[in-house]
């Protein structure tokens, strides 16, 4: 049996499984789910979990100290942060540079400004898409989820994590597709990736990226 290190239950419909680096199984789950159920799943991706947790088993990601001299993420590139007198609290040039003075809040001055960031490039690249191809939304709205990157309400509201300024903007691209499709496909049948694939034929290759690399879109 495939022990779960971490089961998170909420008023979603489906079960979403995770191996995070550690190798540790996390686990999203409806409320109402019973252990039979969550066992059957589990034994069912049995062989996909354990190759994960092989992969991830000796991978682990440093907390950030947000010291001078560390790395940081963003739209695929790393900066480093470096605390130099500038206008303002932030700027982002050939490095991260911090104000001095703000170096005792230096994490929360980084989260606002990524959320910033977020929030422009995420709707720019929605709309973007959204007019391409003739998809209709209600609402875009950035959030802190740490795993799921986006998600489709059934009002037709778009959620994004604000960690998605981290990745590359093909990869930003991706997600936003997957998010604008299941406004009129509501699930991930064959039909759905279908249509991600008409819209986005190298998908695949960016889904495989994020499966890959989404650990590293973090502080």
């Amino acid at each position: 049996m495939i022990k779960i290190d971490k089961l998170l239950k909420s008023n979603r419909k489906t079960v979403s499984l995770q191996v995070i680096p550690g190798g540790k199984l996390v686990v999203r789950a409806p409320e109402n789910i019973t252990q039979y159920e969550l066992d059957k799943i589990i034994a069912l991706h049995s062989k996909w979990i354990l190759k994960k947790k092989e992969t991830l088993k000796n991978v682990f990601v440093p907390k950030k100290n947000y010291s001078e001299g560390e790395q940081f993420l963003f739209l695929g590139k790393n900066y480093t942060l470096k605390f130099s007198p500038v206008a303002g609290s932030i700027i982002l040039g050939d490095n991260l540079y911090i104000n001095p003075k703000k170096k005792h809040i230096a994490e929360k001055v980084i989260v606002e400004f990524y959320r910033k960031k977020a929030k422009e490039v995420i709707r720019e690249r929605v709309y973007h898409f959204a007019v391409k191809f003739g998809y209709n939304f209600n609402s875009i709205r950035i959030t802190s989820a740490k795993k799921r990157w986006g998600s489709c309400s059934y009002r037709g509201n778009l959620n994004f994590s604000w960690r998605l300024i981290m990745a590359p903007e093909d990869i930003i691209d991706y997600v936003v597709v997957h998010e604008l499709v299941h406004l009129k496909i509501k699930n991930h049948s064959k039909v759905f990736w279908d249509k991600v694939g008409e819209l986005m034929p190298d998908y695949y290759s960016r889904r495989n990226w994020l499966k890959k690399n989404g650990y590293l879109l973090d502080l």
